[in-house]
């Protein structure tokens, strides 16, 4: 393409009658123009991925690409760091998911602990999959349907190189990986959920910002069964999580802020009922070997339930954080606080 346009700048000044040329400097600047993209492009010749060239790949130890797709909106790599202990997912140049394989536990705790909070769940809906943690985590649980809807063509094809991180999710027959927009989706199923999940990267350049804002919440509150959760991690630490909890909180009926002793992040739990946790839910799941490990590793068997931990009410927490501003389609306060987003762009 580059050629093309510095050929048609070349062939428009030989069009050009000779006492017009001095005057007019466009087919000229065309032509160079043209150059110029060609030289800036000779780097990435033969398919080499643009996050090569980037500060963030730089930073890597002992960088291996395994992956790497480009689609209508996403470019999609897959590098295993640290002589292959660690592997991450990269979103248009940002790191949306990083496995380790020395801390497999906490892979997909979300999912765990949504389990937890429900008496009987069978019917999961995550939107956005990412690298396939809590959708790989989802499909250990016995009697479950799991619909995991994501945009990304390119994502959707780099999942099988985090199998053996997500317990061989792309092998899982109880979950159904499709393509597509969530909230669309939503929008068009009647289907009711015991468990819903937002589980998707968040990032202003890549536009998924709206899934974490208060009418996305408030479609999910009118797609859950009786007795069904909204499930969420947060970090209340952060400006952009304090925003996400409020939309939250203003979204559900009933809501709460869980925090689970052991783990790095606190939970949202929203329901149209109210919210009491069943004591010792895990009973359940003792015939599902898979499932029992990753209790055992969590913890949760010494405890009877959620209910165990400390459990704060909207009420409290709005007022404890300040009430924070609600992000919502008009007023996307989500994508200007997102403080990360500017790291796809040092090259």
């Amino acid at each position: 393409m580059a050629a093309l346009i510095f050929a048609l700048g070349l062939y428009a000044r030989r069009l050009t009658p000779t006492e017009e040329r001095r005057k007019g400097r466009f087919p000229l600047a065309l032509a160079s123009a043209g150059l110029v993209v060609a030289v800036l492009l000779i780097p990435l010749r033969g398919g080499v991925p643009l996050i090569t060239h980037s500060v963030l790949y730089d930073g890597f130890k002992d960088p291996q690409i395994l992956f790497y797709e480009e689609d209508e909106g996403a470019s999609v790599s897959v590098v295993d760091v640290a002589g292959g202990t660690q592997r991450v997912l990269l979103i248009n140049g940002l790191s949306a998911a990083e496995l380790d394989s020395r801390f497999d536990r906490l892979v997909g705790v979300t999912t765990d602990i949504a389990m937890a909070s429900h008496p009987n769940p069978r019917s999961i809906f995550i939107a956005g999959i990412g690298a396939g943690k809590n959708a790989g985590v989802a499909g250990l649980y016995p009697n479950t349907e799991v619909d995991a809807v994501e945009i990304s063509r390119a994502v959707i094809d780099a999942l099988p190189h985090f199998d053996k991180y997500t317990y061989d999710l792309t092998q899982n027959e109880n979950v159904q990986i499709i393509q597509g927009d969530a909230r669309h989706f939503l929008r068009s199923t009647d289907r009711k959920y015991d468990i819903i999940l937002p589980d998707v990267f968040i990032s202003a350049l890549t536009g998924t910002s709206y899934l974490y804002n208060l009418e996305f919440f408030e479609l999910c509150a009118d797609h859950l069964a009786p007795g069904g959760r909204v499930v969420m991690n947060v970090y209340p630490g952060t400006a952009i999580d304090r925003t996400i909890i409020s939309g939250f909180m203003h979204a559900f009926p009933y809501s709460v802020l869980l925090q689970v002793r052991g783990l790095h992040f606190s939970y949202l739990v929203g329901s149209n009922d109210p919210i009491v946790f069943p004591e010792r839910p895990w009973n359940a799941w003792l015939d599902t070997p898979a499932v029992l490990r990753r209790i055992h590793a969590l913890r949760f068997g010494q405890v009877d339930g959620l209910g165990s931990f400390p459990v704060e009410s909207r009420e409290r927490t709005l007022e404890r954080l300040g009430d924070p501003p609600v992000s919502t389609d008009d007023h996307p306060i989500v994508d200007y606080l997102h403080s990360n987003s500017d790291q796809a762009l040092i090259w």
